[in-house]
């Protein structure tokens, strides 16, 4: 009795194809195929066969006598490679029908070949069972992640003893982490079709989907999900909505001794504040949507059937997936230690960050050292990647100039010659008026415009320069001699106001200039990491131009605004501007960390002397008292510099966490066999041809 089935291809069972005679005609000098390697493509899958040309007196090509047989070769010089007809006739009509790839195609006969693991209850040892496949429980049909950590499977006996050790960066913690990423698919909506009564399902929640009559909301699912994780210590969780759902979340967790984390993956990081994309970001690439990418094609198909169909038809596919993932686990994670140089990288970041650490005084290291740990302890503290400074806006400044002007109208001081506008909402009017002006130049339609864009743009024109000539009536009852207070200091009023808000149109330039850069430089790096494609590229490139325009706008508006600060300084003696403001050059225009590659290789490591000054600066600010002290804003741009070369530096430790991860998959496989191997005499009740099934299974 054997022990065990084995795949058998045709040509290993003896069959020989015989080419160019009638059939149970032989040849009296046969040739083989070329290498004596022959596959041939039907229906029903690869097949690796031996055949026989036919080379005798009634000898023909190669090609001809394949195409006799009605089979199609690759090649017309000695052909190793066939297809069928009928395989040909099959593919026609699934091009005409689903406008499939033949890509897909092959890799579905491929899987028609081989497709092993797939049929689920067999796959999960039901028919071993002496209960049988009614005894199965909720979830025990899905396909468990072989890299992720189960507790008595792929675990090390004293994983439990790493967690108590004495690391600052406490790294044992996402070694034996648990990584569970939450996201809802709303491509998957769901028509009201039947009913489970009418339409139940068959597999009962045995593998991804709950019964009809347990669904409840998220926190019900994370619970229900947590129940089949096992013994989990450390938990990090991933949605893109973290921030609000793990509020209130913590009141019912208290029983739950776990570690929590809770972080928002980084495609929908950027639609958060500022607080979250610091206290929330996650740099490993782990989230759920290229599962969502597998399944969004059969969703239209899906929304109009009946409950019990589609949670069937959805476990299906969800097995496949993950069963794919699981075969192709090994070579995936190898491609991640090799072939994307995991290695090299870390070193050269750890190199960089210790080049880096050289160039700060050894008592500021030390400083921002234990306030980056004191943070990743315990979240409540103070963030270091926070900037320290806030930002200085419009409503903010105007809230100051209306206090200043209620202050002079309480001792008894009004000097507005309108009754109503006063002297600083003149100005802040004005420097609206002058930015509007920015959007109305011929230029900006480009050379094959339309009449009605060259209307509109004419409209917009016509109407803004009738809002200039309405507020140039106000302007002249309080600069009546406006050449005069252009070389003259004037009205000192007027002018102190139009200074300060000459520097709000600094500030509002410099932080629209940088958030465009960081947008650009993100938008940048998505497309060519994860678009391909002359289709797919089309949408991404027009948004970096549209963001490149908004850049080459805030520029624009700095020179403006830098040019008219510079004339009212002078008679207001107020040079010190200039040092928070310097002039700003095209080599001044680019992300923090552009073009540091070439830079580099002059001075490795030393990121701030290739940093712009824009990133540098407070924006104006600063008060009057701490104006001027650069040493202090330096240290702070630094501390933050720093902190990101250390978080570059921590986060190629993942490369032992996949290290461990790829632990985790051969301990997982070796506990796996073992678990088969119990299997194999549960079912003393059956025949011994039946026994010896389920034997030959294992």
């Amino acid at each position: 009795m054997g022990t065990f089935f084995e795949r058998m291809t045709l040509r290993a069972l003896g069959l020989h194809f015989q080419l160019g005679h009638l059939v149970r005609v032989s040849c009296c000098n046969p040739e083989q195929a070329c290498d004596n390697d022959f596959v041939s493509i039907d229906t029903n899958g690869i097949h690796s066969v031996a055949v026989n040309f036919c080379d005798c007196e009634t000898v023909q090509p190669h090609a001809i006598q394949l195409l006799r047989s009605h089979w199609y070769p690759a090649t017309t010089t000695d052909p190793k490679l066939a297809a069928t007809f009928c395989v040909l006739d099959h593919f026609q009509m699934y091009t005409f029908k689903l406008k499939g790839f033949t890509f897909e195609y092959y890799h579905a006969l491929a899987c028609l070949t081989n497709n092993t693991g797939v049929k689920t209850p067999k796959h999960s040892g039901c028919g071993h069972s002496p209960s049988g496949v009614h005894a199965t429980k909720e979830g025990e049909l899905a396909v468990l992640c072989l890299d992720c950590p189960h507790s008595g499977k792929n675990l090390l006996p004293n994983w439990r003893e790493a967690l108590l050790t004495d690391d600052t960066e406490n790294f044992a913690r996402y070694l034996y982490s648990l990584f569970l990423g939450i996201d809802g698919n709303f491509w998957m909506c769901w028509q009201d079709k039947s009913s489970e009564a009418a339409d139940p399902s068959l597999s009962k929640g045995w593998a991804y989907f709950m019964e009809e009559s347990k669904y409840k909301n998220m926190n019900y699912f994370f619970f229900q999900s947590m129940q089949h994780a096992g013994d989990v210590s450390v938990l990090i969780i991933l949605y893109n909505i973290a921030y609000y759902w793990s509020k209130h979340l913590w009141q019912c967790m208290k029983e739950l001794p776990v570690y929590i984390k809770f972080l928002v993956p980084k495609f929908h990081l950027l639609a958060h504040i500022g607080l979250c994309q610091t206290k929330y970001l996650f740099n490993f690439h782990k989230a759920p949507k290229h599962g969502w990418a597998n399944i969004n094609p059969v969703a239209t198909s899906m929304r109009e059937m009946g409950p019990g169909n589609r949670h069937d038809m959805l476990d299906d596919h969800f097995s496949n997936w993950n069963w794919k993932k699981v075969c192709a686990l090994g070579t995936t994670l190898q491609q991640k230690l090799k072939e994307e140089e995991a290695i090299p990288k870390r070193d050269q970041h750890m190199l960089d960050l210790a080049e880096f650490e050289k160039a700060i005084p050894p008592a500021n290291l030390n400083k921002w050292r234990h306030s980056v740990e004191n943070w990743e302890a315990d979240d409540s503290k103070p963030n270091p990647f926070e900037v320290k400074a806030s930002t200085i806006t419009a409503v903010s400044v105007w809230l100051e100039l209306a206090q200043s002007n209620a202050a002079d109208l309480k001792q008894g001081v009004d000097i507005s010659l309108h009754p109503n506008m006063s002297p600083s909402n003149l100005i802040v009017i004005g420097i609206e008026l002058e930015g509007l002006q920015y959007g109305t130049f011929e230029g900006k339609l480009g050379p094959h415009a339309t009449d009605t864009q060259h209307g509109h743009l004419q409209q917009h024109t016509n109407a803004l320069q009738c809002w200039i000539k309405q507020w140039a009536k106000v302007q002249i009852l309080y600069m009546p001699l406006m050449s005069k207070l252009r070389v003259e200091v004037g009205d000192s009023t007027s002018s102190e106001d139009q200074q300060d808000v000459s520097t709000l149109q600094l500030c509002k330039a410099l932080n629209q200039l940088c958030q465009q850069l960081w947008l650009k430089s993100h938008l940048v790096t998505f497309k060519k990491e994860w678009i391909t494609g002359q289709c797919a590229n089309t949408r991404p490139q027009g948004l970096i131009k549209a963001i490149q325009a908004k850049v080459d706008a805030a520029t624009e508006q700095y020179h403006t605004a830098h040019v008219g600060l510079k004339f009212l300084a002078v008679p207001l003696a107020k040079l010190e501007w200039e040092e928070e403001f310097p002039v700003l050059r095209q080599e001044d225009i680019r992300c923090m960390m552009e073009g540091l590659e070439s830079i580099s290789k002059i001075s490795k490591g030393r990121r701030l002397l290739s940093t712009p000054w824009i990133w540098k600066t407070s924006h104006g600010v600063q008060s009057k008292e701490t104006r001027g002290e650069d040493s202090d804003k330096l240290h702070d741009v630094m501390c933050i510099e720093w902190c990101k070369a250390r978080a570059h530096a921590g986060q190629w430790k993942e490369v032992e966490l996949l290290q461990e991860e790829m632990r985790h998959t051969l301990a997982f496989l070796i506990w796996h066999a073992d678990w088969w191997i119990g299997k194999a005499g549960q079912r003393p009740d059956v025949s011994i041809s039946e026994a010896e099934g389920l034997l030959a299974y294992v």
